[in-house]
């Protein structure tokens, strides 16, 4: 079960702190689940199991109830305790979840989720020195831990030192040179707290990872404070990478030209990717110069140096055979040919609707 509060990316979402209040709390977008079992830990009893399944089926209630009946039973059970204080934030119950949590890390130190959790609560009331401790004690629980780093970045940033933020965000990076999701997410963080330029300069490396990443930022609240500098909408801008080499590449011409998506060739070839049944993602990147289709089809559009419409279709090799590909393109150009036509004729049609009589 995900929950988010409405604010600002700046933890991990794998940092899992169930918390929610009823005001928007600063930790928000955690992408966290109602899990208190830190990685590695031992398999919970059946009880807290039972009560974790209640909780991913949105049955809070039920799983408070069934806590409270364990910790009659056990009231020295640390895990257990960490679990209702989940269930207490989840139902809102602020001063009830923390008066838990409080008591889980007295019984049980060891708790890295506790700690985990306890950072969050810290940020959410902006005690960002108590929340830096917090995630430098659950480091100590487990150096190893992926997130130690991302987490203790983003709180340097909270508590406005750079540079030691850019040192943990680098180390964590050298442990995912190839991940564009973690690239992607340091990007957030300084794009949140206000830091233009490292910003725009991980997103371009995170594009470079996965141009699909480009779309997904067009969209992100997380950069929308930035969405009118002049560098982050030269990145947006810039021209689609190349499809991967081994790809296959089909291009046609068309007679009606692209025009930044005002002309009838970009509805042409969305209703026909819709028609013919290929899946494609909705949100379509429209620039001026260009537009990019993602799907089981990549499809970019563009003009050409005529001023005719250019539809690049490409898909990885291996996904269908050369003589299925050149039939199932040579389908499309038809099909979007042919919708040309038909959009052109509403709209002339359109128009003679709207002329005065007489004329």
């Amino acid at each position: 079960m995900k929950l988010t509060i409405p604010s600002a990316q700046l933890l991990k979402p794998a940092l899992r702190c169930a918390i929610y209040c009823a005001t928007s709390c600063a930790i928000a977008s955690l992408g966290f689940t109602a899990v208190a079992w830190a990685q590695g830990a031992q398999p919970p009893p059946a009880v807290p199991s039972a009560a974790q399944t209640l909780l991913d089926q949105g049955r809070a209630e039920e799983a408070r109830a069934l806590l409270d009946r364990q910790i009659k039973k056990h009231p020295k059970d640390a895990k257990t305790r960490l679990l209702r204080s989940d269930v207490f934030f989840l139902l809102g119950e602020l001063a009830l979840g923390k008066k838990d949590l409080d008591r889980a890390l007295q019984l049980d130190p060891t708790l890295r989720q506790g700690w985990l959790n306890r950072a969050a609560l810290e940020l959410a009331d902006q005690n960002y020195d108590a929340a830096h401790a917090a995630l430098l004690k659950a480091q100590q629980l487990d150096p190893a831990a992926p997130d130690n780093e991302v987490n203790l970045g983003a709180v340097l940033l909270l508590k406005g030192d750079l540079a030691e933020a850019a040192r943990s965000f680098q180390r964590y990076l050298d442990l995912h040179r190839d991940s564009a999701e973690s690239h992607y997410l340091v990007a957030t963080n300084y794009a949140m707290a206000g830091y233009v330029a490292p910003a725009v300069d991980l997103l371009r490396r995170t594009i470079r990872l996965d141009e699909r990443v480009r779309l997904r930022a067009r969209s992100d609240p997380n950069f929308v404070a930035m969405a009118n500098e002049p560098s982050y909408q030269q990145l947006l801008a810039q021209e689609p990478q190349r499809p991967k080499a081994g790809s296959m590449v089909s291009r046609y011409l068309f007679a009606r030209p692209y025009d930044g998506g005002r002309a009838e060739l970009l509805p042409a070839v969305l209703d026909t990717l819709q028609a013919v049944g290929l899946r494609f993602d909705r949100r379509v990147e429209v620039n001026e110069g260009w537009a990019l289709i993602w799907g089981e089809i990549r499809v970019e559009l563009r003009d050409s140096s005529e001023g005719r419409g250019l539809v690049q279709f490409s898909a990885d090799d291996g996904s269908m055979s050369q003589t299925a590909w050149k039939d199932k393109t040579a389908q499309l150009v038809r099909q979007i040919q042919a919708r040309i036509v038909t959009l052109m004729a509403a709209k002339r049609k359109a128009t003679a609707h709207r002329r005065p009589p007489g004329e």
